[in-house]
């Protein structure tokens, strides 16, 4: 019987990660198909606008599949991480196209720092994609919460101070930052403070960041905002 609740509650969980994963590109195929039809209505369509809303939404469709697929090797008890060289540079850069519609209708500036020479790490590409684009969204949405709805969003991609041979990712943004509390228990899952929030985000982050080895930290920045670290261990032997 306990077995059985156990399966139950496991699989509730799957459905809630898989659900919050999904929603962002099938936001984003939503968002393209309606400027679809904006463009073809018009009475001189524009074709070329309309086949990059196409382009657009058939490459998201392909991330919410790739998507499900992560998340179901993710949670089963023999995962085992498939892993390809990542130029980490490569990943954030197509982060940051494939948010664009979360943001560019807002002031909101992000801003990228690439000082690591070495950019590469050996991972999962969707996976580490997936945990950078929830945090960029996690900045975004905290910025839009602030009185003037305007903001920056800072990308550093480094070396690690701590940790010799490691890559590091902070992001940071001047939004409404962390309570105190909520930094203790912002990567428990199902622990939010948002109304309409899962609680899983970050907490799927940490799974990321943990299945490739590497570590996750989060913590507020002076005068406002907040910053999320990522490490991961370096591949080694890869020219860029």
């Amino acid at each position: 019987m306990l077995a059985h609740a156990d399966r139950i509650k496991a699989i509730g969980q799957i459905g809630i990660t898989i659900a919050h994963e999904v929603n962002q590109p099938l936001s984003a195929i939503s968002t393209f198909a309606q400027s679809g039809i904006s463009w073809i209505n018009r009475p001189s369509p524009d074709i070329k606008e309309l086949l990059y809303c196409l382009k657009k939404i058939d490459s998201n469709t392909q991330r919410a599949a790739k998507i499900i697929k992560n998340i179901r090797e993710l949670t089963r008890e023999n995962y085992i991480l498939r892993e390809e060289h990542i130029n980490l540079k490569n990943i954030i850069n197509d982060s940051i196209f494939i948010i664009e519609p979360y943001y560019s209708l807002s002031n909101i500036e992000i801003i990228k720092h690439y000082n690591s020479k070495n950019v590469f790490i050996n991972g999962n590409k969707i996976e580490i994609q997936q945990l950078i684009i929830n945090i960029l969204l996690n900045s975004i949405e905290s910025i839009k919460k602030t009185q003037d709805n305007s903001g920056l969003i800072h990308i550093i991609l480094k070396n690690s101070p701590e940790k010799i041979n490691n890559i590091e990712i902070k992001i940071q943004d001047n939004g409404n930052g962390f309570k105190n509390s909520d930094i203790q228990s912002c990567f428990e899952p199902f622990y939010t403070t948002k109304n309409t929030g899962m609680g899983i985000g970050l907490s799927i982050c940490q799974t990321i960041a943990e299945a490739h080895n590497g570590t996750i930290k989060a913590e507020n920045l002076s005068p406002s905002g907040a910053e999320i670290t990522i490490s991961f261990p370096a591949a080694q032997n890869i020219s860029s």
